[in-house]
């Protein structure tokens, strides 16, 4: 893992480097146990390690400071946001009290709302996350990540493991596949089609 968000920061620190900046120091064992407590589960070691070189990112004024780093519009969580975005799923799965109709649930996830099992890991303003899930369904396996949608009926699993979820990211973002837009209301790396939305005109000839 520290070879991997070596890379990255290296990626940064020349594309976007007030992003790097925002990126907050390790967490310490004890409070990743402490986290694990709360929970009620053991992250898996990809999943440690990169919480103990970055505890997610770092927010000013309530905002990202950097921007999102997480295509496209998600930001790491701190252990602290963590715990709150895990609670309030929790109180969501309590308070509907049943699963979705296994019919229309996604490969290796199972059908619920949400699950107890589901940690996030980051997040967007609109209520969506992404979440290690130690419990998958079917076809599934533990510590996959997995993106939860309001607009999708279960969530999608979209990475084997932390570690090929960073990956797959970091090798897009040196592949030039998302663009870092500092100007937008909410910056950080978007797909070039996606910047239309913001206004922003992009060409690959002329970024």
């Amino acid at each position: 893992m520290d070879k991997l968000w070596k890379r990255l920061e290296d990626y940064l620190e020349v594309n976007a480097p007030v992003m790097r900046e925002c990126l907050a120091n390790g967490a310490t064992e004890a409070e990743l146990t402490e986290l694990e407590a709360a929970v009620g589960h053991t992250l898996p070691s990809d999943v440690r390690l990169s919480l103990l070189r970055h505890n997610g990112q770092n927010l000013v004024n309530g905002d990202p400071g950097g921007g999102t780093l997480i295509p496209c519009g998600f930001r790491l969580l701190t252990l602290s946001d963590m715990l709150v975005e895990w609670t309030e799923h929790r109180n969501v799965a309590e308070y509907l009290k049943g699963e979705r109709d296994p019919e229309i649930a996604n490969p290796g996830v199972k059908p619920f709302f949400h699950h107890p099992a589901w940690i996030p890991i980051a997040a967007d303003i609109g209520g969506n996350s992404i979440c290690v899930d130690l419990d998958p369904g079917e076809g599934g396996s533990v510590g996959q990540i997995i993106e939860f949608n309001h607009d999708l009926d279960t969530p999608t699993r979209i990475a084997a493991d932390y570690k090929s979820w960073l990956m797959e990211i970091t090798d897009g973002l040196e592949a030039g596949q998302y663009i870092y837009e500092n100007n937008s209301y909410y910056p950080g790396f978007f797909l070039p089609e996606d910047l239309s939305s913001f206004g922003v005109a992009y060409s690959p000839t002329n970024p």
